[in-house]
This record gives structure tokens, C-alpha cells and sequence, in this order.
């Protein structure tokens, strides 16, 4: 019993495959590992009434405003505003093209009165007391601007142990996937080819025909 006909054609075309795969995942694999390792490190902060507010009905009035949204999607604004790169810069006597290896963000978690500060830096310990430093300059300058509302510091930024980017194992395991259906397509091709080339060879010759009563 003969084996199936794309069996016969990877047996004879398996080199196709490797090569192709063996290149895909070669230069994935070089790309990756030249790739700046960028850690992430997050910082939390709590908005919340002044403590100094006794009154109930006041922080019921400052609660109801951070229900609103608008509040508090505004103060997310301000961790990556230039004003609080330009103060924190200060601090960490940074220059401007120092700051600009940082990437700042920050977000509301939904549904609730909390912000998270994310920072990106080659260096994960860098990334972690820029976090931490752009969290308090925010609350500084937030409860300086809004006395009625406390901003508090409650889950500081540690140390990353883990980049965030290259993910080295999902992007060769991607590479090795893409690599591998590639190669099948590229082996079936050059065997598709290679039957075509090999039929035109063993056909016969048509025979040249006589002339009528030669």
C-alpha cells in the first residue's frame, strides 16, 4: 500500500521545511535577543475625602463628585502630564532627555476612586522609584490644587523581576509555528514543481507526422 501522496511529497521535500523553519526562527530569535529588555513597575494611589472634612454630609458631597467619573478620569491626567515630569525630573535631578526613557501612564481601575501609575524604563529598579515618585508629586500637587480631596500612596511600586517586552518564550513559540506552516507550504510548492518537471520529462514525443501519400 502506497503512502499518502503528501506523505511522499514531505519525504521527499522535508529539507524545505527545515530550512524555512530553521530561518524564521533564527532571525526571530536574533531580533529578539538584541531587543533592550523594558520592565514595568506600578504604582497605586487612592482617592478619597480630606480627612480633615468632619461633616457627613461633606463627604458624602465628595464621595458623590468621585461617583461622577469626570473627577477622577481628570486627576488620571495628571501622572503623565508635563507639569509632573518636570517636577519629578527636578527631584531626581534628571535632564529632559533622561525623562523622555521613561514611559508614564496611568488609569482609573474600574469602578472605583483608584489610579494606577505605570512606568516602563530599561532598568527595573529605575522603573520602580520613578513609579513611586510620580505617584507622591501627584499627590502633592492634587491635594495642593483640591483640598478637599486626600490622595494616598497604598500599594507602592516594587522592584519587576520580569520584563514586560521581548516575551521571549511566546515570540520563538510564534515564530515556530509561523516558521513551521510556512515550510510546509514553501516543501508542497517545490514538490508540486518537481512532479511537474519530472512528467514533462518522461512524456513521450509526439511523433512528427507524415505528409498525406509520402
Amino acid at each position: 500500500m502506497n503512502p499518502p501522496k503528501f506523505v511522499q511529497v514531505l519525504a521527499r521535500t522535508w529539507w524545505v521545511v527545515a530550512l524555512v523553519l530553521a530561518a524564521v526562527v533564527g532571525s526571530t530569535s536574533y531580533f529578539t535577543f538584541t531587543q533592550t529588555p523594558i520592565y514595568r513597575a506600578t504604582a497605586t494611589v487612592l482617592v478619597g475625602p480630606e480627612k480633615k472634612i468632619e461633616q457627613t454630609k461633606d463627604v458624602v458631597g465628595v464621595l458623590r463628585a468621585l461617583d461622577s467619573r469626570k473627577v477622577i478620569a481628570t486627576f488620571a491626567k495628571v501622572p503623565a502630564s508635563r507639569k509632573i515630569r518636570g517636577k519629578v525630573g527636578e527631584k531626581l535631578t534628571l535632564t529632559a532627555k533622561q525623562m523622555r526613557a521613561y514611559r508614564i501612564q496611568a488609569r482609573v481601575t474600574p469602578d472605583t476612586n483608584m489610579i494606577k501609575i505605570t512606568v516602563e524604563h530599561s532598568d527595573p529598579r529605575m522603573a520602580a522609584d520613578m513609579a513611586n515618585a510620580v505617584a507622591k508629586e501627584t499627590k502633592y500637587y492634587l491635594e495642593y490644587l483640591y483640598t478637599i480631596f486626600d490622595v494616598n500612596l497604598v500599594d507602592p511600586a516594587t522592584i519587576p523581576s520580569r520584563p514586560v517586552r521581548p516575551l521571549v518564550s511566546r515570540t520563538l513559540s510564534t515564530a515556530a509555528l509561523f516558521g513551521l506552516l510556512l515550510g510546509l507550504g514553501a516543501a508542497f510548492l517545490v514538490g508540486g514543481l518537481r512532479q511537474r518537471r519530472e512528467a514533462a520529462q518522461t512524456s513521450p514525443e509526439p511523433r512528427p507526422r507524415t505528409a498525406a501519400g509520402g
